[in-house]
């Protein structure tokens, strides 16, 4: 596959993750993939659009920590293995996760999203609260 070709894939996965067509993104992501193995953003956003679908947590886990082994200063993939961490009942391993990704990128709301939801995971209410209105306060309209 060309460059172009790949670039048009990753065009068209993230125009399906953004329409919640994770499967379809899946397999564009995997199509990019094709050419560019190595990607660690490409292998991002398919561990993102395997996350998203039902009883898949343990393979996302291993998509983002195959991304993780790429570019180990990549904030969002922490976030993303924190938030996979979370979904498969390891909140403990998810604030780590989490924690690591805020200490590469002080000013996400999201990997605070994900240490707010590991707090609740562990019904650490004021922590999960202090996580929370941290995130707020960065991003005031962060849905999560």
């Amino acid at each position: 596959m060309s460059g172009d070709a790949a670039h048009a894939q990753l065009q068209l996965g993230l125009r399906f993750l953004q329409l919640g067509r994770y499967a379809d993104a899946e397999q564009r992501f995997k199509d990019a993939l094709a050419s560019e193995p190595d990607s660690d953003a490409l292998l991002g956003l398919l561990a993102h659009s395997v996350h998203a679908q039902d009883d898949r947590e343990k393979e996302a886990l291993e998509i983002i920590d195959r991304a993780i082994a790429v570019e180990p200063n990549e904030a969002d993939h922490h976030t993303m293995r924190a938030f996979i961490l979370n979904s498969l009942a390891r909140p403990r391993d998810g604030l780590t996760a989490a924690r690591l990704a805020q200490s590469l990128d002080p000013h996400s709301a999201q990997c605070l999203a994900a240490q707010a939801q590991a707090h609740i995971l562990m019904k650490d209410w004021p922590d999960a609260e202090r996580a929370a209105r941290q995130a707020l306060a960065i991003d005031p309209d962060h849905s999560t």
